[in-house]
């Protein structure tokens, strides 16, 4: 190739160093850097930088451009030789699948990536996310599992130069169902279980199955098939269950919805109940009747309610029996089955509302007088199983057997002053209680008169206590004892032997009592009170109460919180410890053990109700913040009278009358018709009771609840209260006083 000066383009012979033309220098061969002028690669002299920028101007040679294109296809070609020759392939080992199986992806390409700078990548094709990638190697796996039907694509990638053909795997629902022509046979018959899987699915894979699902017995091996059948047969009395179950190599990928065969006999059962229509709270008696024993079958007697719950199972025999009880209105069906081979008709029954009634055409009436009681309950229920009645709430007595009917009516008089409650009750026939009815109060009362006594003396009297209608005692102040023989017509003075002021007496019976007072005084007296003789008390305290509950048992109250005990008759007392120094006021027991103790409020402000359930060994106060009166103000309290182990009241300033039904647990307040202080209280019979107080207060109550204002005739302070019987009492007081109250 010819060589040109690149200053002015002028010819240079081969070896030339100088241009002959512009002078300009052009290297050689045995320069550094020199080309010599043999060589194919054209060499351009430079101009001086000495020289003119118009000397130095550039030109460039006719062929410039063609050594440009020359160099970039020289890139390419380095390029290509990178690149060129990539191949890539993706496949599946299956493509229809059934949920919940793993396909097995391989890509592989034609040389190995190794040092390429490239990697073997598998993709899902839909969503473009990664499933695997290799770096080395020509081949790249994966495996993928989905639990859901659906269809996917894959492909497999060589970096951006290479790309596979896509792969779809399709997983599809099992639809996996077994199937029987039969589910209730007698023994020895044969019934056929068909199992079917989706059709779609490439069941060169897996192997379809039925097996008992209680031992995983294969019972059918249906091989590569998405359907086979079974013929099976059981010569004994039994039921089995059954499912189809689709494995692969690895696993079990799809079991199908157990399928019940029963083999049994042929069966009935029958359900009857002894009352289909029956009260609240009572119970039936429900029966089930097979034709044959189930005794070592699988299908045992079972009786449920309409909820499907069961009531009972029996696995032996032909008979199994339930009772039932509802305790409200309801109506409810059951049945009796033997397993799922036999059903019984349903049975209804029906507990009812009692809707027990009783009224009376009266409910106070006067002493003698006649009250017919009506009892009624709910008609619809069958009372052939039932026995109504009427009775006496207090005591439970009957009063009238009504028998096997829904209604009755009963005529009642009471010669006594009382109010009694009385209730509808209906007991079943093994003389179970059911039902009662709300109860009825009817009172009969006296017309009561109330007469002065004389009593021969004008001390204060301050209690009394009568052993029977006639016989009678009553104590005061200077030693004072009256007695009577005659119900109080006359009234005589027995010798005290003391002039202590005596404030409270207690007899046992016509010949045994006592007397208590001031600076500890205790009298005793074994013939009617016609000699008196001294106990000793070993305190000095005034004494205010005194109970005894029979000759030898009883008890003292007195100030500064002092309770002695004895169970001697009084030989020997001994101090009990009241935890308060409150004066002990008022003392009443029921028996040797019940017993309860009130006080004044004068020592820490309140006042107390104790409570001992042991004789007096301990005592505990019932009261947590005392009592307060019709004025607003603390309540002393002065008496306490119990009819029985849980009713009582205690009295006290104010007016105050208090009463519990809890044994004293809890106390609540009943008015009063007189805002005076209160003295004493006595109950001669349950409901009937009796109270007295400051400026001749007497008040009265038939039912134990309201009280209602005597007129006494006096305005003088009466202290004390006691009866005879039912229909004769007395009051004391002051002054010598003594009333007779009397009713007819």
């Amino acid at each position: 190739m010819a060589m040109v000066c690149i200053n002015c383009d002028a010819p240079l012979p081969e070896g030339a160093v100088f241009c002959a033309k512009c002078g300009h220098r052009v290297a050689t061969a045995a320069e550094p850097g020199a080309t010599p002028a043999t060589s194919d690669i054209v060499q351009f002299a430079l101009p001086p930088l000495s020289q003119p920028p118009s000397r130095r101007r550039m030109h460039l040679p006719w062929f410039a451009p063609m050594a440009v294109v020359l160099l970039a296809v020289g890139v390419y070609f380095i390029v290509q030789h990178q690149t060129a020759g990539w191949q890539v392939s993706l496949r599946a080992n299956w493509t229809s699948v059934g949920t919940g199986s793993t396909v097995h992806l391989t890509a592989t390409t034609n040389k190995k990536v190794d040092g390429s700078g490239n990697f073997i990548t598998i993709k899902d094709a839909d969503t473009g996310a990664q499933v695997a990638m290799c770096q080395q190697g020509d081949t790249c796996t994966a495996d993928v599992t989905q639990n859901q039907a659906e269809s996917q694509g894959f492909v497999a990638t060589i970096g951006d130069v290479a790309h596979s053909s896509s792969v779809r795997v399709a997983w599809l629902d099992w639809n996996l169902q077994l199937s029987t022509n039969k589910t209730e046979v007698t023994p020895g018959t044969a019934v056929k279980l068909s199992a079917s899987a989706t059709g779609a699915i490439d069941f060169s894979r897996y192997d379809l199955a039925i097996l008992d699902s209680t031992s995983y017995r294969v019972v059918k091996d249906c091989g590569h098939s998405a359907s086979c059948t079974v013929q099976l047969s059981q010569k004994t009395e039994q039921q089995d269950k059954y499912f189809a179950r689709v494995s692969d190599a690895r696993m079990n990928v799809a079991e199908s919805t157990p399928v019940t065969v029963a083999w049994a006999f042929t069966r009935h059962v029958a359900l009857k109940v002894d009352w289909s229509s029956v009260g609240a709270g009572s119970t039936v008696h429900l029966t089930a009747t097979t034709n044959r024993t189930v005794d070592g079958s699988p299908y045992p007697i079972m009786i449920a309610d309409s909820t499907g719950s069961q009531i009972a199972v029996c696995r032996e025999g032909r008979t199994c029996t339930a009772d039932v009880t509802q305790s409200q209105a309801i109506s409810e069906r059951y049945v009796a089955t033997i397993g799922n081979v036999a059903h019984s008709a349903g049975v209804p029954v029906v507990w009812n509302d009692w809707g027990l009634q009783l009224t009376a055409d009266q409910t106070r009436i006067q002493a003698g007088g006649t009250v017919t009681l009506s009892a009624q309950a709910n008609s619809a229920i069958d009372f052939a199983r039932y026995d109504l009645s009427i009775v006496e709430t207090a005591t439970s007595q009957t009063v009238k057997d009504c028998g096997h009917t829904s209604s009755c009516t009963t005529q009642l008089s009471r010669q006594a002053e009382e109010g009694d409650n009385f209730a509808v009750h209906v007991a079943d026939a093994n003389g179970e209680d059911i039902a009662d009815s709300d109860p009825v109060t009817v009172s009969w009362t006296f017309q009561w008169t109330i007469t002065n006594q004389n009593s021969g003396t004008g001390n204060n009297l301050n209690a009394v206590s009568f052993s029977d209608t006639n016989t009678g005692w009553a104590v005061g102040d200077n030693g004072t004892i009256l007695n009577t023989m005659d119900g109080g017509a006359t009234w005589g003075t027995e010798q005290s032997g003391t002039g202590d002021n005596l404030n409270a007496v207690s007899f046992s019976d016509a010949d045994n009592g006592w007397a208590v007072g001031d600076f500890g005084t205790i009298l005793h007296t074994t013939d009617g009170g016609s000699t008196w003789t001294a106990q000793a008390s070993g305190v000095h305290a005034a004494f205010n109460s005194i109970t005894f509950t029979d000759l030898n048992t009883g008890w003292i109250g007195g100030r500064g919180g002092a309770i002695l005990h004895t169970t001697d008759g009084g030989a020997t007392w001994v101090i009990q410890q009241s935890g308060t120094s409150d004066n002990i006021n008022g003392v009443a027991f029921v028996n040797a053990t019940t017993g309860w103790a009130v006080s004044d409020a004068y020592e820490d402000g309140r006042s107390h109700i104790l409570y001992t359930s042991d004789g007096g060994l301990t005592w505990a106060d019932q009261l947590s913040n005392g009592l307060v009166d019709q004025n607003g103000y603390e309540a002393a309290l002065n008496s306490v009278r119990f009819t029985d182990p849980n009713t009582g009241w205690v009295v006290g300033t104010g007016g105050a009358i208090f009463h519990t039904t809890d044994g004293g647990t809890t106390w609540d307040a009943q008015p009063s018709a007189a805002n005076v202080t209160l003295l004493g209280v006595t109950f001669p019979q349950a409901g009937s009771g009796w109270i007295v107080g400051a400026a001749g207060t007497i008040l009265h109550t038939t039912d134990g609840t309201t009280w209602s204002r005597e007129q006494s005739g006096t305005a003088n302070d009466l202290h004390g209260v006691a009866f005879g019987d039912e229909g004769n009492g007395w009051a004391v007081g002051a002054g010598g006083t003594i009333l007779h109250i009397t009713g007819q």
